[in-house]
């Protein structure tokens, strides 16, 4: 999370300044709730540790603050018959500490606010209770430099949490298959032709994604007259569905990206439009009524909104039955708006470029459960020298969150779209002298868990070899 555009108002829109506004981190993060589900669960649980008569709650990348503060809500109206201390850490810089911006002094109302990375904490070693780490290590990956990066950071996170101590974590659901094997993917829809247009070059030569200049291993094929050819980049026509030979992983974050862009654009206003009441996120509503606003003066989107919907009594909003209304609604006025970049629109330019810098570059898809599940032991045996492990109990502390309405979409626009959602999982950090009558049984329930996919057999082969070998050191 480096320095990058900050978010002000100006006359209904959002424009580039600096990274930490509350309109730019409101724009692109939802779901509060669910980002500390698995640290309230475990609250009410009793199930972390005390440490010097409290439970230490680290909030890795607190992001809008929106979580710890929910988090400081529950605390409070539910008392737990302890202290609770949270703390919140991100890439602060000086002045901002210093000067005790707007986004420090909201932290600080719930936390104690401290200036570090998730890959060198500072914190002494076993200082807390529970770790919680929402939608962090991707950006760990997309600008710290890497998986060996990740690595860094889940092995001091393992150093600063006591002996039983949970970590929880959430981030975007990955295919537990090989990134690297190719794929073709069929984009049907004009909108994202004209997406990958303009995506594509800039991430795969300024991202740090593994298929960083590897532009030769894409391949892009358009049916003109009815005979399809590969063509040449430049050649590609927009109002044309094109097949991509790509890898899989690459063909993930492109499903990806064209989501967070879109999100963005609908919740600065630039599209003409707003949904004032966003129940289709994350969960079962794609027939639900809903009510979407009209931005300004915006004839296109005002024609649109008059076909699909009726006008709401007393505002400028029209409601419409059903989410696929208005995704068909966006994909014009997205295309639209990849058409005003072209006819060098300074407004449209800057909004790409401002969601460029800050999400546009970022890797989203570093690893599958399976592997993270290995990983994630891997480093803790490392840090710990084989005396602690983070595993989960069972797979019942593993979760998928799916995004419905998100798929709904997704099935009319793409040929085989990737599953969308979320993976989260909680970590107990486990002594290895109570592994060994575990090992068995937990390798046994995970392989039965149908959400670690093909990676699966060979990855908990790993596992168990890694668990079995580390218990027969330890004796």
């Amino acid at each position: 999370m480096e320095q990058a555009p900050f978010m002000v108002k100006k006359n209904n829109y959002i424009v580039p300044s600096e990274k930490y506004s509350k309109e730019y981190l409101f724009a692109i993060c939802g779901a509060n709730e669910e980002k500390n589900a698995l640290m309230v669960d475990s609250l009410r649980k009793n199930e972390l540790p005390i440490i010097d008569h409290e439970v230490r709650i680290l909030e890795i990348g607190p992001g809008s603050g929106e979580s710890i503060r929910r988090l400081d809500s529950i605390i409070r109206e539910s008392p737990l018959g302890y202290p609770v201390q949270l703390v919140s850490l991100d890439l602060f810089d000086n002045d901002e500490l210093a000067s005790r911006g707007p986004r420090v002094r909201m932290l600080e109302d719930c936390s104690h606010v401290v200036a570090g990375k998730a890959q060198k904490l500072p914190f002494g070693n076993e200082t807390f209770s529970g770790i919680n780490i929402s939608a962090v290590l991707h950006e760990v990956y997309s600008y710290g430099g890497g998986l060996q990066e990740v690595r860094k950071a889940l092995r001091e996170m393992t150093r600063v949490l006591i002996p039983n101590g949970i970590v929880c974590y959430r981030d975007i659901f990955a295919p537990n298959r090989d990134f690297f094997q190719h794929s073709d993917q069929l984009y049907k829809n004009p909108t994202w032709v004209a997406f990958l247009k303009h995506f594509l070059p800039d991430f795969l030569t300024q991202s740090v994604t593994p298929y960083t200049n590897k532009q030769e291993a894409i391949r892009f094929y358009q049916s003109i007259d009815g005979d399809e050819k590969l063509r040449e980049w430049k050649d590609v026509q927009t109002h044309l569905s094109v097949r991509v030979d790509a890898p899989l992983g690459l063909q993930r974050e492109i499903q990806r990206h064209y989501l967070t862009l879109r999100e963005f654009l609908v919740s600065c206003g630039v599209l003409g439009i707003k949904m004032t009441d966003p129940r289709w996120k994350g969960a079962i509503y794609a027939n639900q009524p809903t009510v979407i606003r009209l931005i300004g003066q915006d004839k296109l989107a005002e024609q649109l909104l008059q076909a699909i919907g009726k006008r709401s009594k007393g505002t400028r909003g029209y409601e419409t039955q059903g989410s696929l209304l208005f995704d068909k609604t966006i994909d014009v006025l997205m295309y639209r708006f990849f058409g005003d970049i072209d006819e060098g629109n300074e407004k449209a330019k800057e909004y790409f470029s401002t969601w460029q810098e800050r999400e546009g570059k970022e890797n989203y898809i570093y690893l599958g459960i399976a592997d993270f599940l290995v990983e994630v032991a891997r480093q803790s045996l490392l840090q710990s020298k084989r005396e602690f492990v983070l595993l989960p109990a069972a797979p019942r502390d593993i979760k998928i969150v799916p995004r419905h309405s998100y798929q709904t979409y997704l099935s009319t626009v793409i040929e085989t779209p990737f599953f969308e959602g979320k993976q989260m999982i909680k970590f107990k950090k486990y002594p290895m002298e109570d592994v060994g009558i575990m090992i068995e049984n937990l390798i046994s329930a995970l392989r039965d868990y149908i959400w670690l996919g093909e990676r699966k057999n060979e990855a908990l082969s790993s596992l168990h070899m890694m668990l079995t070998e580390s218990d027969r050191a330890r004796k």
